[in-house]
């Protein structure tokens, strides 16, 4: 069954701690997303290498942008998202 286009949308700043349980919660959905954007907000904790690597069975988009808030993240990944719903995932969120 198909379900509507879903992008999840996942600022991340200095959440490398976090981001493989975060991005594994988008992964275990019953319906998954068509794609997830994370947006590095200027992370020095290597967040943006981390989620380069980490694979999922859907479209994965790394953006990174100079630290400018996360308001400002979710506004770049939803300005260049392909779904027709946006979901917001905080990267400490599962």
């Amino acid at each position: 069954m198909t379900g509507p286009a879903v992008s999840v949308i996942v600022p991340v700043l200095n959440g490398a701690g976090y981001l493989r349980d975060s991005i594994g919660s988008a992964v275990a959905q019953t319906m998954l997303p068509t794609e997830i954007i994370i947006v590095d907000d200027g992370s020095s904790d290597g967040s943006s290498a981390l989620a380069e690597s980490i694979e999922t069975p859907f479209a994965k988009r790394l953006l990174r942008q100079n630290n400018r808030g996360q308001s400002a993240a979710r506004n770049l990944a939803a300005s260049v998202a392909t779904g027709t719903y946006l979901a917001f995932l905080d990267h400490d969120d599962i």
